[in-house]
């Protein structure tokens, strides 16, 4: 499972099953979520499934430590849908964005 901030999401989040990408482009700084896996499955032959959880954020400009409310609420709507999905062995490439009102 890979999380990160999401601005382009209209809903609270959203989650996508990840294809292993075997094209790897480092930099100091990243490696696609999709380059990790796929050389999890070069390296290792991993053939674990690997999602991305984008979780949408509302203060990109500002700086400081902490999540705004609104962000913070989307990922409690995250971990909560993550927990029943898990939890009821029903884990997906579900939804693209998911509504605010669940």
């Amino acid at each position: 499972m890979f999380a990160d901030a999401d601005r382009a999401c209209d809903g609270p989040f959203a989650l996508r099953r990840l294809e292993p990408n075997r094209s790897v482009a480092f930099t100091t700084h990243a490696v696609s979520p999709g380059a990790v896996l796929g050389l999890a499955r070069t390296l290792f032959g991993s053939r674990a499934a690997g999602f991305v959880l984008g979780i949408r954020g509302h203060d990109f400009d500002g700086f400081g430590e902490g999540l705004s409310v609104d962000a913070a609420r989307n990922l409690a709507l995250a971990v909560d849908h993550l927990d029943r999905a898990i939890r009821g062995g029903e884990l997906t490439s579900a939804n693209p964005c998911l509504p605010t009102a669940r």
